[in-house]
């Protein structure tokens, strides 16, 4: 009988083992394709796909985005990589160790789960209520959090006074130095995907077509510059990160185009906000709309350029409050602003450009026209101005880290 119950007692713990196991699997599982999703947005993309863009109420792509999913420059999905992987390892290591230490090992295990369940806890409350989306990815890694403690804390291995007297002993503290090294080799491997991820995407760039021309109406854009020979039209989005980056590159290449290049920059409203862009699903920006009106009024006042700056610099801080703050700032009339935030003129301005940036392809901001032709995303100076040289004044030229003189080509035809 004896015999029975240690054999049963056996094939138990042999069970729950492999049901731990296997939530850690599932775990490292979500948490490499969240990685992916990291990487992704790196590099540019910003679309949810598959599990992740199945509802609306869904959007991976918003939760790598968040301030609150990477500690630093490292992904929340990195450290968890990390963790699940110490875990398992732990589990095989267990079967090795003599009988005396096995319960610091799974009362180690219990803390970890404890704290991975309240972070869990706080990350799933700030995406509800913070970002406003949930990410799949994301909840299946909460319900590994969650169901790693139940299991642990059924097997007798969650017990606050038996986790303080473990904490004293040298064992887990020696198990927090592989954590460190499962956490220096999650971090090496990140390293290394992003940088074959971001070689892949360079050469899918290369290859993908040369921009095609398409006929873009000044219409009342706000425009600087004096060149009739250059215009580069903007469609951005005031609460766009990447359009945040590519509106200083664009300043910069424009102070340094009167060297040789000269050309004219006109902007466009493109609004990531379902709010008042019918061509987006979800509300990417709620604040996107508002800022674009607070622009458009404070052109009425002959101060967007001043207020395009403004705005871009506090992208963070766009409620009604704010944007009136802003204006003040600006010396603008006040009544008259409060009056054309609401008013029919300023909606069909913003909408005009909502519907020419949807009729001429632009589908996410920043994306921009040299003389008609086509780019997308945060360009960066140099590029811009190789742009404007090849489809405005018709020089082709090759940037100088690859040591290829500048050659002469037909200018493009309109």
């Amino acid at each position: 009988m004896q015999q029975q119950a240690e054999s049963k007692s056996i094939s138990l713990s042999s069970i729950w083992m492999i049901v731990f196991s296997m939530l850690q699997i599932v775990g490292l599982y979500l948490s490499d394709k969240l990685t992916m999703e990291h990487i992704g947005l790196k590099l540019g993309d910003k679309t949810d796909s598959g599990l992740c863009g199945a509802s609306e109420l869904f959007s991976c792509k918003a939760a790598a985005a968040s301030s609150y999913s990477q500690i630093g420059s490292l992904p929340i999905a990195v450290i968890g990589e990390a963790y699940y992987l110490w875990a398992l390892v732990m589990v095989i290591i267990i079967r090795f160790m003599p009988e005396r230490f096995r319960s610091t090992i799974w009362q180690t295990l219990g803390l970890s789960s404890i704290l991975g369940a309240l972070y869990a806890l706080f990350l799933g409350t700030v995406s509800l209520f913070d970002l406003g989306f949930l990410c799949p990815l994301c909840m299946g890694l909460y319900v590994v959090n969650f169901s790693t403690l139940a299991l642990l804390w059924w097997q007798g291995a969650v017990q606050i006074s038996a986790i303080t007297k473990t904490l004293t002993t040298p064992l887990p503290w020696a198990m927090s130095i592989l954590m460190v090294f499962s956490l220096i080799g999650a971090q090496s491997i990140y390293a290394m995907r992003y940088k074959n991820e971001y070689r892949i995407a360079k050469q899918r760039i290369k290859k993908q077509e040369k921009p095609v021309f398409q006929k873009v109406e000044l219409g009342q854009s706000p425009i600087k510059g004096e060149s009739s020979a250059a215009l580069v039209i903007e469609f951005s989005d005031f609460q766009c990160p990447y359009c945040k980056r590519f509106t200083k590159y664009l300043k910069e290449a424009y102070e340094q185009s009167h060297i040789d290049r000269p050309f004219s920059v006109a902007f466009k409203h493109f609004p990531l906000s379902s709010q008042c862009n019918p061509h987006i699903k979800r509300d990417l920006h709620p604040r996107a709309c508002y800022a674009a009106m607070a622009s458009i009024c404070a052109q009425e006042q002959g101060q967007f350029w001043a207020m395009h700056d403004v705005l871009f610099e506090h992208q963070h801080e766009l409620e009604d409050e704010d944007l009136k703050n802003y204006a003040q700032s600006l010396n603008l009339d006040i009544p008259k602003f409060i009056e054309c935030l609401s008013s029919e003129r300023a909606q069909q301005r913003l909408s005009n450009d909502i519907k020419q940036g949807a009729s001429v392809g632009v589908r996410g901001t920043p994306a921009f026209f040299v003389n008609g032709w086509n780019f997308k995303g945060a360009k960066k100076p140099q590029a811009i101005r190789e742009a404007v040289a090849e489809y405005a004044y018709g020089i082709k030229t090759t940037s100088k880290a690859e040591g290829t003189p500048k050659t002469e080509t037909p200018a493009p035809q309109k």
